[in-house]
């Protein structure tokens, strides 16, 4: 029988967490409810990430401080890699470097260039999609602060592959652009 702890870090990746476990369970093949560090860095790879050595040590010392990563903390180590690593605060700051006025807030057409431009860029349809979820317009100013929170949080936004899933997708290497509810 299989000792394995329920992801509580991700319960609104449920798309996300079943890859994750199916992940971890290919890598934990004794099922003693752990990996090594080398073995999460892998899993995390084979799942579409592409951190260094040096962010996905950074990563896993934040969540263990021995050389094996529990379920949990892999699933951690996962939210961590979808966020791009970014926090809330990160995200409001860099958002902040837009607004000149210094209101709290940019045009929606100035948060659409942003999102098509820098960083990992999305598409017309990505960024159509997202404005219409989010009740975004063009003419209208957007709290980037609230933006940036309802990033990390999540927002669905379907992606134009047709899969159905949650999340803005365009392959693996979308990952941490994917918003979910």
């Amino acid at each position: 029988e299989r000792k394995f702890l329920t992801c509580s870090l991700a319960p609104a990746l449920t798309n996300m967490s079943d890859e994750w476990r199916e992940a971890f369970i290919i890598y934990d093949p004794e099922s003693n409810g752990s990996i090594t560090s080398k073995d999460c860095a892998e899993a995390a790879r084979a799942l579409g990430c592409n951190p260094s050595e040096w962010e996905m040590q950074d990563i896993i010392s934040q969540v263990t401080s021995t050389s094996t990563v529990t379920y949990d903390g892999f699933c951690s180590v996962m939210q961590q890699l979808d966020s791009g690593g970014a926090s809330v605060d990160e995200l409001t700051a860099a958002f902040s470097q837009f607004d000149r006025e210094k209101k709290g807030a940019l045009l929606g057409s100035e948060l659409r260039y942003i999102l098509k431009t820098m960083g990992e860029v999305l598409t017309d349809t990505e960024l159509d999609d997202l404005f219409r979820q989010a009740g975004f317009s063009d003419d209208k100013p957007v709290d980037y602060s609230e933006f940036a929170a309802m990033a990390m949080k999540g927002v669905s936004v379907g992606g134009g592959g047709g899969t159905g899933k949650k999340g803005i997708s365009k392959g693996r290497e979308r990952r941490s652009m994917r918003f979910h509810k």
